[in-house]
């Protein structure tokens, strides 16, 4: 009889241990610091598309909710960029009436993988990408980009032990604030997002 009682009591653990560890993981809502960057005198509609924001990212520890804190990093930043951003409603998309800004910013794309490794000779492996297009009011495109980073950790022997979800979502959290990082410093330098705002200030 303990034979039989015993594989099912460890079975009964085993998946009581893995419900406690499939929450949510906190991430940040905004960054402490961004780059550096210079402000463009044009006033833009900020927009994050539902599939987009409200992507979620599920392991066998933890969801992540990339999406949302995605667009709260992402609104941040468009602050820094621009000289005023106008949050753009869900609906009516703003594709079928013009809105009243010189241009459209959209977060079009937020995607994460996450490979787990363990506490000896594999390391948690993460990496964002996003994908954010600069649109004239009227939907024709002005630019594309893409912005990735990646990050591998290596834990130590039972150092992720109390909350291993914890840890992870903290290099999550790296991740996503280097990926915003690059998108701004590759956005400031492009030659055509300055010809693009020279337009617009030249219109007035």
């Amino acid at each position: 009889m303990s034979r039989t009682i015993r594989p099912l009591a460890l079975l009964a653990l085993l998946a009581l241990l893995v419900g406690c560890m499939g929450g949510a993981v906190e991430l940040p809502g905004r960054m402490e610091q961004l780059a550096l960057v210079d402000k463009l005198d044009v006033t833009v509609g900020a927009s994050f598309p539902g599939k987009a924001r409200g992507y979620v990212l599920p392991t066998p520890i933890v969801r992540i909710h990339v999406g949302e804190s995605s667009a709260a990093r992402l609104r941040q930043a468009w602050d820094a960029l621009f000289a005023r951003v106008v949050d753009l409603p869900d609906w009516p998309p703003w594709r079928s009436q013009p809105p009243a800004v010189e241009g459209v910013i959209e977060l079009a794309e937020a995607d994460m993988d996450v490979a787990l490794g363990n506490d000896a000779t594999r390391p948690d492996r993460i990496r964002a990408r996003y994908r954010i297009c600069l649109y004239e009011p009227d939907a024709t495109p002005v630019k594309c980009w893409t912005a990735e980073a990646e990050s591998t950790d290596q834990r130590k022997l039972g150092e992720c032990l109390p909350d291993i979800g914890a840890c992870i979502g903290q290099q999550a959290d790296h991740v996503m604030r280097e990926a915003v990082a690059r998108f701004l410093l590759e956005f400031e330098a492009d030659p055509e997002v300055k010809r693009w705002a020279a337009r617009k200030q030249e219109a007035r």
